[in-house]
């Protein structure tokens, strides 16, 4: 499962089609792709590469995404618990003051429960945390 692409559908502007999906190809924000027999929108700006590839959901449907979710709990600089809206089926991208944080070395997720490892929200700080997942 990738986490820089979502289904064609839920495309919010203008997307330039760039045909078929291909390893190795610079892909920009809103470029259009075709792979399995699904139209995918990139959603962040990458060099392509096997196992990133997008793909449909096992079951031939395309999966919703939570785009930009602020999980649920206190963020007050130690709490380091948050609920998610719904349960990924796939990687989470998780950003913390514009720093995107990784898997097993900075949190750690199981079902909707979100646990942060090397740091805490403190909205009192201004701190930013938000989420990105399919479901």
């Amino acid at each position: 499962m990738n986490r820089i692409y979502v289904p064609y559908a839920e495309r919010a502007e203008h997307v330039h089609y760039k045909g078929d999906w291909a390893s190795g190809t610079a892909y920009n924000y809103g470029d259009e792709v075709a792979n399995d027999g699904a139209l995918f929108v990139c959603i962040l700006a990458h060099t392509s590469a096997a196992g990133i590839e997008p793909i449909p959901a096992a079951d031939g449907s395309l999966w919703d995404w939570a785009t930009q979710e602020v999980p649920t709990g206190t963020k007050n600089g130690s709490n380091q618990t948050f609920t998610l809206a719904h349960e990924p089926v796939g990687d989470i991208i998780l950003h913390f003051n514009g720093q995107e944080y990784q898997n097993g070395v900075d949190y750690s997720d199981s079902g909707t429960t979100l646990t942060l490892i090397t740091f805490a929200p403190n909205d009192a700080e201004g701190d930013k945390f938000w989420v990105t997942y399919p479901y």
